[in-house]
């Protein structure tokens, strides 16, 4: 169960949820802030900034985007048969600011190699303005 809440209709949404509770039963409950997800733009503009850094160094893009992910990225926690382990979030699942910084990140990689990221920087202003 997933709801956006407010500071007004939060506790009609907990009132609803509670009696659907298993007693002796627990639950994990995660609140923060709302961020909008990703936008389709940013995905395109991240793997096209990712395909041209696996050209230059002729590594697979898969390659590439996992670095990108580990270096930029946010981590979460997932829990394992041995116990919970930190892994970078998936890309599908960032908001528009944790896309921002994967793709500042990559824009950053690309540069450091040598890769022209003018038109790569002008798209990215674009969208962000286009965000706002």
């Amino acid at each position: 169960m997933r709801w956006m809440v407010t500071h007004q209709t939060a506790i009609a949404h907990l009132q609803e949820f509670v009696p659907t509770m298993k007693k002796g039963r627990p639950y994990t409950l995660d609140i923060r802030l709302f961020r909008k997800p990703r936008t389709l733009p940013q995905n395109a503009l991240l793997h096209a900034i990712i395909g041209e850094i696996a050209r230059s160094e002729n590594m697979d893009t898969e390659t590439v985007k996992a670095g990108i992910k580990e270096q930029y990225g946010v981590r979460q926690r997932v829990l394992l048969k041995d116990g919970p382990v930190e892994i970078a979030k998936p890309s599908h699942l960032c908001d528009t600011r944790e896309m921002g910084c994967l793709i500042d990140g990559a824009i950053y990689e690309a540069a450091y190699l040598g890769i022209d990221v003018m038109g790569y920087k002008t798209e990215w202003e674009q969208i962000r303005g286009g965000q706002k």
